[in-house]
């Protein structure tokens, strides 16, 4: 599996305001890594980093751009935590082709925080 490159266990489960016993560090990880995956999905045309697989480096970026990252991550994470079906339900309630159309989206109020500071951040492309 992967390593978190963009928090740690120990930041996500200090935002959670929960400790080891509940979130141990290998479910933390598998949180982490699923929300840096849809982080990575949402930033755009960033080439993947070989060392790390992930599209920021925090060298790569100001402070506080490696910050907002961060916590979107956290966001995403705790969302992910709090339904774990987050990223398998479907987006819409109707998606049709073949030109491709969506209508009413759904369960995105819970990634919204983490959208919000990733477009603040001025990372996404």
């Amino acid at each position: 599996m992967a390593e978190p490159y963009y928090i740690t266990a120990a930041a996500l489960r200090t935002a959670l305001g929960v400790n080891s016993t509940t979130l141990p560090d290998a479910t933390a990880d598998a949180l982490i890594v699923q929300a840096e995956d849809w982080i990575d999905s949402m930033l755009g045309a960033w080439y993947p980093d070989e060392t790390t697989g992930r599209k920021i480096l925090q060298a790569d970026v100001l402070a506080w751009q490696w910050s907002k990252l961060n916590r979107a991550t956290i966001k995403a994470a705790g969302a992910l935590y709090n339904t774990p079906a987050l990223f398998t339900q479907s987006r819409y309630r109707k998606e049709s082709g073949p030109d491709f159309s969506v209508e009413d989206p759904q369960g995105g109020g819970a990634l919204a925080p983490a959208l919000t500071l990733l477009n603040a951040s001025g990372l996404r492309r």
